[in-house]
């Protein structure tokens, strides 16, 4: 089993030590983990410039060969509002040898999604302005994955609202799948939505269903854990569902080359 979206204390919303996350994977039988903390260049972003990269790699390559018997360790992170800042964000990605890069959108017009959503009655223009940011992130962006694909519906569950059906947004949501096909960029199926008032995965059974419908097949899982305790929380949820719709296993990197591990 394996778990490609875990943050530890390099993430300003995070308390969780390094090896107690190593530990309590191994205690709950995963044999691969992803840590990916947050790192912005969005002055205004809790997440920017949270930790020093060169300190990142020394804490984690160190565990890495601590827990080499009983747990790969890939060194990743979450880039976050990487179509409002390229160069800074691609340029960090060609300085460090990652395994693994997520590109993420948290914000919309300086300020985070749940602001936005506040800022804005028209939910449906909300939406459709968050898949904008999307495939701007897809179009300019080097990463190997695409977080919570629907994260936006967090936030409009949050605030009591009533979520609007999918359809009508489908040829948005189509492009921007089409384009991560053609780009070879996996879409995360993310577990946290589960627990959360939205109480689906991101992105939700429909839209995976639709996925792999329009081609798709390279999928990651991840729990987005910020507490050890939440490693690969749904995950036994989630997988048979997966295999339901058709994927054949879960994408995992390495020095950013991908592989599908089989069920």
């Amino acid at each position: 089993m394996l778990d490609t979206h875990i943050h530890s204390n390099f993430s300003f919303d995070s308390k969780a030590q390094p090896q107690e996350i190593c530990q309590a994977a191994i205690s709950l039988g995963i044999n691969e983990i992803a840590i990916t903390d947050h790192f912005s260049f969005a002055p205004y972003s809790p997440n920017f410039r949270f930790f020093d990269p060169e300190d990142y790699f020394r804490v984690w390559t160190k565990l890495q060969k601590k827990f080499s018997a009983n747990l790969t360790i890939r060194i990743g992170i979450e880039l976050d509002e990487i179509a409002n800042f390229p160069m800074e964000s691609n340029k960090l990605v060609k300085n460090y040898p990652w395994d693994f890069v997520i590109g993420s959108t948290h914000d919309l017009d300086c300020g985070t999604l749940r602001t936005y959503l506040r800022k804005h009655e028209d939910q449906e223009k909300v939406i459709r302005t968050y898949y904008e940011a999307l495939a701007a992130a897809i179009e300019i962006g080097d990463f190997d994955v695409l977080a919570h694909f629907d994260l936006i519906k967090r936030y409009i569950a949050d605030e009591g609202l009533t979520l609007l059906d999918s359809k009508p947004f489908f040829p948005q949501i189509d492009q921007l799948f089409n384009l991560l096909i053609e780009r070879e960029i996996a879409l995360e199926i993310n577990t946290s939505g589960i627990f959360q008032a939205c109480k689906a995965p991101f992105p939700s059974l429909a839209l995976l269903e639709r996925y792999y419908q329009l081609g798709g097949r390279l999928i990651t899982l991840g729990s987005d854990a910020h507490a050890s305790k939440d490693l690969a929380r749904g995950f036994d949820q989630m997988i048979p569902k997966l295999k339901e719709i058709g994927f054949s296993g879960l994408v995992d990197f390495q020095q950013r080359k991908k592989r599908i591990q089989l069920w």
